[in-house]
């Protein structure tokens, strides 16, 4: 499933983009970290020496602090620089997909906006010392290669995010589901298996080979885990929550999207819904792993959202539209962000 894109859907390419970094304009001025993330001193650390090794699992995520390392600028700046990246070529990425699933240019700045003002979008300002950023991009390069069934670009994107944060191997069977024929049940998890063999190779040679002497993440840390996850209460509600909290409304839409969504879109939908909630049982911060599945539930609200406006006439379907992305953003803005930015702060001084 791949759709080439003309000179005049390049045109809407760039400005979707242009949205996108006016998006991220809005955030840097209005949003500002309110709560510092205790993990970014692991990874300011990693940054000055990659290669040294600070405590698990954070010592094991070393791509995104070695791209820091790398850039002729401080180490705050480095990050912030690679968190802006990052997401524009997430967004750019999603573009890319969306247009294969269909989608026309509206609905491609849509699915811009959605993204940027998320839960991932606004962290990206408020949190950038972290790999998610990155992770975000690699998970996206991961989903574009998967639908347009491009092994290659499907097993870097894996190699990478895995380099980056060992977890993205979960999403290792995204590829088998995405496939438009799955033929017979040894052959695609044959090829899924072997398209997952360079990301393990580089999570073993990280843990059993660079840090060979450091101290691992022992069994005995993901038990303490999942016993804390277990002891807080109804884990399906407490799931629900999150989600509304990280996408807001487009919870909603997205299952309502499945309907018109393509047989391939449904089966990763099916996937990612399994693999999040892996995620959540070893993870304490839910909402970070939630909202991983943002490459299934964007476009399935998109379809949702598309099913309604096409039996309206066009001024009927933009004001929709408009009031639906109105809505997203504030009620993001409201449950994310409680804490003026450098252009409020200035205003209300002077």
């Amino acid at each position: 499933m791949h759709r080439p894109l003309d000179s005049t859907k390049l045109r809407f390419v760039w400005a979707s983009l242009l949205v996108a970094a006016g998006i991220l304009g809005i955030l840097y001025l209005f949003a500002v970290c309110h709560r510092p993330s205790p993990d970014a001193a692991y990874y300011l650390a990693m940054s000055k020496r990659p290669f040294t090794f600070t405590i698990a699992p954070f010592g094991y995520r070393i791509l995104s602090p070695l791209l820091v390392h790398l850039m002729p600028v401080s180490i705050d700046c480095g990050w912030k620089i690679l968190a802006a990246l990052s997401i524009l070529a997430a967004q750019g990425t999603l573009l890319l997909f969306l247009n294969d699933l269909g989608f026309s240019a509206r609905y491609w700045m849509l699915g811009v906006a959605f993204l940027g003002f998320s839960y991932i979008g606004i962290r990206v300002v408020t949190q950038p010392i972290s790999p998610d950023p990155l992770n975000t991009f690699l998970l996206m390069l991961l989903f574009i290669g998967t639908i347009r069934q491009q092994p290659t670009l499907s097993g870097a994107a894996l190699a990478l995010g895995a380099l980056n944060r060992a977890s993205m191997l979960l999403f290792a069977p995204i590829y088998y589901f995405g496939r438009q024929k799955i033929g017979t049940r040894i052959e695609p998890l044959l090829k899924c298996a072997l398209l997952a063999l360079p990301a393990v190779a580089v999570v073993m040679a990280v843990r059993f080979l660079l840090f060979h002497h450091s101290q691992p993440f022992a069994h005995t840390d993901v038990l303490d885990v999942v016993q804390y996850q277990a002891r807080r209460g109804n884990l399906l509600l407490a799931i629900t929550g999150h989600f509304a909290f990280t996408y807001s409304f487009l919870w909603l839409l997205a299952p309502a999207g499945l309907r018109q969504a393509p047989p391939v879109l449904r089966k990763l939908s099916y996937a990612i819904v399994v693999i999040v909630m892996i995620h959540c049982f070893f993870a304490a911060d839910w909402g970070r792993m939630i909202a991983l599945a943002f490459p299934v539930v964007i476009p399935l609200s998109l379809y949702a959202l598309r099913g309604i406006c096409r039996t309206r006439s066009r001024y009927v379907a933009t004001v929709l539209q408009v009031t639906c992305v109105t809505l997203y953003i504030l009620t993001m803005w409201v449950t994310n962000v409680d804490t003026a930015g450098p252009l409020l702060s200035y205003l209300q001084k002077a």
